[in-house]
């Protein structure tokens, strides 16, 4: 219990008697207001300074989260810059065998190709594409002479006396005359014999012979380049 040391009067005597009460110290000694210990001060600086902690927990953890965030983008880029290194030198590698396989190609055809001739080769002026005027049956159609890649002095003549493309005579050459080679079968006909001389550049004079079997065939020709 406690009690009053005199009346209440003033503010601050009710001020006192309610400190006396709070604090069991059972008369209430009356003081000025602002001598009264004030807890709620105390309070709000401890309320300040928990809030205070509390900020710097938050912004702990927010700066952590941020640094947890860039390692972990640091390490998704260098993983994609990675990948995209070997993506690219895969790429490269690929791109080169492609120009590998070309160049193996390029120089397969080179190697295969019936037009090519070197210089000074007698066939070179037969080479190409002819076209044919039969004098004995009065017909027209066109020849290709082509260089036979296994010897270096024979052609090719594609659809000679016309039995049909793919039927290729062959022929070698010596100076400006072309010679059939004898008795060589050819779309079901054998040549007997034949030969053809070229005029000029443009021209070649032929007389050959063919049989099947049960026929026989004297012909001249006259080819022209095309």
């Amino acid at each position: 219990m406690f009690k009053a040391s005199g009346g209440i009067r003033t503010y601050d005597q009710a001020i006192a008697l309610l400190y006396a009460g709070l604090t069991g110290s059972g008369v209430a000694q009356v003081l000025p207001l602002s001598q009264v210990p004030r807890q709620r001060v105390t309070t709000r600086k401890m309320t300040n300074e928990r809030m205070t902690n509390m900020r710097m927990k938050f912004l702990n953890t927010v700066f952590l989260a941020f640094v947890n965030f860039k390692q972990a983008l640091n390490v998704r880029l260098s993983e994609k810059i990675y990948l995209t290194t070997i993506t690219m030198k895969s790429s490269i590698r690929i791109s080169f065998f492609f120009i590998f396989l070309i160049c193996i190609s390029l120089v397969s055809c080179t190697k295969t190709d019936t037009n090519s001739t070197s210089s000074g080769d007698d066939r070179a002026k037969f080479i190409g594409t002819w076209g044919v005027h039969e004098i004995h049956n009065k017909s027209d159609y066109t020849v290709t002479i082509l260089v036979d890649p296994n010897e270096s002095s024979r052609v090719l003549i594609d659809n000679f006396a016309n039995l049909l493309t793919g039927n290729r005579a062959t022929a070698y050459i010596s100076g400006n005359s072309i010679i059939l080679d004898v008795n060589q079968s050819v779309g079901g006909w054998t040549i007997i014999n034949g030969s053809g001389t070229m005029t000029g550049t443009t021209t070649i004079n032929w007389s050959y012979a063919l049989s099947n079997g049960a026929t026989r065939i004297d012909a001249t020709a006259t080819y022209t380049k095309k």
